[in-house]
């Protein structure tokens, strides 16, 4: 049987220009738990 999780995040004012500049890094990173996550990805509204 197999665990799953939900984690959310809320970014502090200013952070979508950070979020822009990690995300090639940041999806490199998640690329390596291909095959272990179902999905991944903004909240709608964010």
């Amino acid at each position: 049987m197999s665990n799953f999780f939900a984690i959310t995040c809320t970014d502090k004012p200013g952070q979508p220009e950070v979020r822009q500049e990690t995300r090639p890094n940041h999806l490199d990173y998640l690329n390596g738990f291909a095959g272990q996550m179902v999905a991944a990805g903004l909240m709608p509204g964010d």
